[in-house]
């Protein structure tokens, strides 16, 4: 129950000796004005969060509307040391240009970001694309950036350089990289947003691409950030809301090659402006919510030239093949916590497959792979350029690719093979028989290890230990080309 005021307490413990006709005349004001104040701080503090520090956008237009200079303003934007979050600073230059090399690399405070130490905490940033900006619109640019060291070589941090060089070597092969990101949105005390603060809304059915303020919530942040994205150029496909309410989806793609990395990175940053926009958080957390509700992932379409063409099905399942033997590799590789954020959302429910188990299938969505029908049915994918669905969508948190064996498949007369006579980078007993790691004779053999022996001493082999193949090149583009491995968190 709410307490009452002192002063309240204070003029009826003493209301007799309140004998002056003033304060008995204005006795029945002063509670009146007490309980008033009373109330109002009492809403004030239920009242959003939201509502309480919003800015007044009013005013803020008025500055926007303002007449341009001759000057343009660069906003650069950059992946910090934990791997998935961005940050941004702006500086002006005397010219428009729509070339990266034009611009000049910059400087920040690394030991602010995760990324050096206070006695040597310069890092630097180069410009790698331009993007018109959505919100100073005009000749006003966003600029993504890779982080360099004081000798003006990749940060440690830096996965998109190692990315860019697979790239170009597999450019011949003309890969096509098609992203579904996955979000939810959430009031800025972490609330989910739309649900009741004290409780949950109805169980998961009617909010997936649903319609009406009973169904969907947050649509404004949604269709800003569209809008946000087809400005800026990014190659935003479609949206749709997701089966947990509060949570949203939106696709990029296909892009070829490493603009796939620079165009998605981009579209999570103008996810996360746009959504302050409003006050709200964009939430990328695979399991934003425990219990009996959809986690948030970033699905993956990927084809080649050849998987394009008739017979295209048998590159398919050869490349499904390869990244079967390197599966403990990439979930160490696609959250910076060594798996552990995705262990939360791969559980084998809520159309996920086990965060241990790989697997395919056609039209399944507990596969870690999922082979569109029409791919199936055709043997190969017909689909024009300006479609979006590929050859064949990997699950990604994770990337854990083959199915088990004897599992069953329209395609099981093209089934990749399930075991091996070697391990994938060790002369070691069979890397798909699941046996104990003690009986492997090279206790250092990823491909036999236990998920939980990966978090005990994760197997984190570099960049340049891959022989290259383009599959192989497919796989570490899954952590590297849209930079970190936090890409699918």
């Amino acid at each position: 129950m709410a307490k009452t005021p002192r002063a309240i307490h204070f003029l009826i413990a003493h209301r007799s000796t309140l004998a002056f006709p003033f304060f008995r005349c204005f006795l029945p004001l002063i509670c009146s004005i007490s309980l008033e104040h009373f109330v109002c701080r009492e809403e004030s503090a239920r009242m959003s969060l939201r509502a309480q520090f919003a800015c007044d956008k009013s005013v803020t237009a008025k500055f926007y509307a303002l007449p341009e200079s001759d000057k343009v303003q660069y906003s650069y934007v950059w992946l910090d040391g934990t791997g998935e979050n961005l940050r941004t600073k702006t500086c002006t230059l005397d010219f428009e240009t729509t070339k990266p090399d034009d611009l000049p690399v910059w400087n920040f405070d690394g030991s602010s970001t995760g990324q050096a130490s206070g006695d040597d905490s310069d890092v630097y940033i180069k410009p790698v694309a331009i993007f018109p900006c959505p919100f100073r619109r005009g000749k006003n640019k966003l600029v993504m950036c890779e982080t360099l060291d004081r000798h003006m070589q990749p940060h440690a941090t830096n996965n998109r350089r190692k990315c860019a060089e697979v790239m170009e070597k597999a450019k011949d092969h003309h890969p096509w990289f098609g992203m579904e990101q996955e979000y939810t949105l959430l009031d800025i005390d972490g609330h989910p947003f739309g649900w009741p603060k004290n409780g949950f809304p109805g169980p998961q059915g009617p909010y997936y691409c649903g319609v009406g303020a009973g169904r969907v919530y947050g649509r404004d942040v949604v269709e800003a950030h569209y809008r946000a994205c087809l400005y800026a150029g990014i190659r935003i496909s479609g949206t749709n809301a997701e089966v947990m309410p509060g949570q949203w989806e939106y696709q990029v793609g296909p892009v070829e090659g490493i603009d796939m990395g620079d165009q998605l990175w981009m579209s999570r940053f103008l996810l996360h402006r746009v959504a302050e926009e409003f006050g709200i958080v964009a939430s990328l957390d695979p399991k934003p919510i425990k219990g009996d509700w959809n986690g948030a992932g970033c699905h993956t379409n990927f084809s080649t030239d050849v998987m394009r063409k008739e017979g295209g099905m048998n590159a398919i399942l050869e490349a499904i093949d390869k990244l079967s033997l390197v599966h403990p590799q990439h979930i160490a590789y696609y959250d910076p916590k060594g798996g552990k954020d995705n262990e939360r959302r791969l559980t084998g429910q809520h159309e996920t497959a086990s965060i241990d188990q790989f697997s395919y299938g056609v039209a399944s969505r507990a596969a870690s792979i999922r082979i569109p029908r029409e791919t199936d049915d055709k043997g190969f994918n017909r689909r024009s350029e300006n479609e979006f669905v590929l050859n064949f969508r990997l699950d990604v948190n994770t990337i854990r690719q083959i199915r088990e064996p004897g599992a069953t498949s329209r395609t099981a007369g093209r089934r990749p093979t399930a075991t091996r006579t070697t391990c994938a980078l060790h002369s070691c007993v069979p890397c798909v028989s699941r046996a104990p790691i003690e009986s492997c004779p090279c206790s250092t053999c990823p491909t036999l290890r236990s998920y939980a022996d990966r978090h005990k001493a994760p197997y984190l082999a570099p960049f340049q230990t891959y022989p290259f193949s383009l599959f192989e090149f497919f796989n570490v583009k899954q952590t590297a080309l849209f930079y970190p491995a936090s890409l699918f968190t």
